[in-house]
């Protein structure tokens, strides 16, 4: 992937952290300032959908040029980072957020959040068709509202990963924390665990899961598939509607509770007796093997 600096900072080409001041660093100055002389305004928004069309006029003023580069954004991102604190990370995750949606023109950008030690809050925030992969944590709301985008996260992601994203796909190393995958047409690949709500109100999306899920995977979710391979928590696919459910480990109480044409799959012997005496009618829950082989079924 080409980067397009358009300017090379002093002891900075081929670096992924700027030096402060230095030759050559006017644009970044300009962009950095105007965050500071905005931010305030911005801090008194109360709902995310204005965080991205509050930057959107505003930085149509600063005239900036089209094709951002990625160490050009990495270097605001490392500037408006200073002694181990973040000012409003939310603030700075939508601004960088807009920036990238609306001057970034390359073919996936690589973004290193590993200095910071938590996650910016939104980023991803609006993106449509674009690659995000993060090195670190990812905030709050990552990928929130996003279409037809993939999103690389190395480490781990907090609340409402994905909240009303579409058509996306999710990559997680970490854990994810509640609220995860409250979306349409999305893949979501957790190596660790999930918290609550998992899947809520999710719409043909899929989600695998490598650690435990939290309680109410997949609640009222719609043609949805779960394969967990630890331990689900209480009410694993209340009210849910021709979802298939795979669950590696134990599962909480409630479990396929008012869930309408189902499927719930497990090798665990328990796990299977207890999901029988708690589905609703039209459903099946199937005891399997090892190959996914099934050994044992229940329709009720």
């Amino acid at each position: 992937m080409g980067h397009n600096l358009f300017l090379e900072f002093d002891g900075f080409e081929g670096s992924s952290r700027p030096r402060q001041g230095g030759s050559g660093s006017s644009l970044l100055e300009r962009v950095v300032s105007f965050f500071y002389d905005n931010v305030g305004e911005f801090s008194k928004l109360y709902s995310s959908s204005y965080y991205f069309d509050f930057w959107v006029p505003k930085l149509n003023s600063l005239s900036l040029p089209e094709g951002l580069g990625q160490v050009f954004l990495q270097g605001v991102v490392d500037r408006l980072y200073y002694k181990d604190v973040i000012l409003f990370d939310y603030c700075v995750g939508s601004f960088v957020s807009c920036l990238v949606e609306n001057y970034f023109r390359g073919d996936g950008l690589v973004l290193d959040l590993s200095e910071l030690g938590f996650g910016l809050s939104y980023l991803g925030l609006k993106f449509k068709d674009k690659s995000l992969e993060l090195i670190g944590d990812a905030g709050n709301y990552c990928g929130e509202y996003a279409v037809n985008c993939d999103f690389f996260i190395g480490g781990d992601v907090g609340i409402n990963c994905g909240s009303c994203a579409e058509g996306s796909r999710f990559v997680v190393g970490g854990s994810v924390d509640y609220g995860c995958g409250m979306s349409r047409g999305c893949s979501y690949v957790v190596e660790g665990d999930v918290g609550f709500y998992c899947g809520y109100y999710a719409v043909e999306c899929e989600f695998f899961i490598g650690g435990s899920v939290g309680s109410y995977c997949g609640k009222k979710s719609g043609g949805c598939s779960y394969i967990v391979k630890g331990d689900v928590g209480f009410g694993c696919g209340e009210y849910a509607v021709n979802c298939e459910f795979f669950i590696g480990g134990s599962v909480g109480d409630k479990c396929g509770e008012y869930s309408k044409d189902c499927v719930f799959k497990t090798p665990n012997k328990n796990t299977y007796e207890k999901i029988c005496d708690s589905i609703a009618e039209s459903n099946s829950v199937q005891l399997v093997d090892d190959a996914g082989l099934v050994l044992e079924e229940f329709r009720k």
